[in-house]
């Protein structure tokens, strides 16, 4: 357990690393491509449950079971975050901004570091609510697309192997980074891992370990 707040805290710490990345060029409209960013997003309700490994800065590591229920059409996420021993330690929900915390142990009671949880839930579950800029072709087949919030930029790269997301500042300084690996079950990827950029960065790797249609 000490292990595992350990983590939490240094967690909270490095949400606001980044690193530099260039800013795509050479984009067109093509909503077949655009179709085909989108893909990676699940539209149906689901609920997911993933063994989540976290690289942390300095050799740290430590791994969690995090159960996900999400609701494409409504927004509303569902999360439940245990240890490796069962032990429960964040049990909230997410809807329009805002956070219910059902249960929580330290540090995860606070409101602003579980918010930040739900955002890179959302970034890795939710197309941007932005504006399309456009798409390219690549030599090598892959595609790339392109939106606009404010000064925050995404960009989708896809490719027949994988497909990353990165979202970037009006600079070019990546905010933080998530990869989806086949193979695709019920229209989740089977691996995903989310990357936060910078000299204390930190990854999360999400293993699929369970599926189910939240539909009903």
């Amino acid at each position: 357990m000490k292990k595992t707040a350990c983590f939490l805290l240094l967690l909270n710490c490095l949400l606001v690393q980044c690193s530099h990345q260039k800013l795509m060029t050479g984009l067109t409209i093509n909503p077949e491509i655009q179709r085909k960013c989108l893909s990676v997003y699940p539209i149906k309700p689901f609920r997911a449950v993933h063994k989540i490994e976290a690289d942390l800065p300095f050799g740290g590591y430590s791994s969690f079971i995090g159960v996900t229920e999400f609701n494409p059409a409504s927004g509303l996420i569902k999360l439940i975050l245990l240890s490796p021993e069962g032990i429960i330690l964040l049990d909230a929900e997410n809807k329009d901004s805002i956070t219910t915390l059902n249960s929580a142990m330290p540090p995860l009671d606070s409101k602003d570091f579980t918010l930040r949880i739900f955002e890179s839930i959302r970034f890795i579950y939710e197309p941007v609510h932005g504006v399309y800029s456009g798409s390219r072709i690549n030599a090598d087949n892959s595609c790339n697309c392109v939106w606009k919030k404010g000064d925050i930029v995404i960009q989708n790269s896809y490719t027949e192997k994988s497909i990353n997301i990165d979202e970037l500042n009006a600079t070019g300084k990546l905010i933080r980074q998530v990869v989806f690996l086949p193979p695709v079950t019920n229209g989740l990827y089977s691996k995903m891992i989310l990357e936060i950029k910078g000299i204390t960065g930190y990854r999360l790797t999400f293993d699929l370990l369970e599926y189910e249609d939240a539909g009903n």
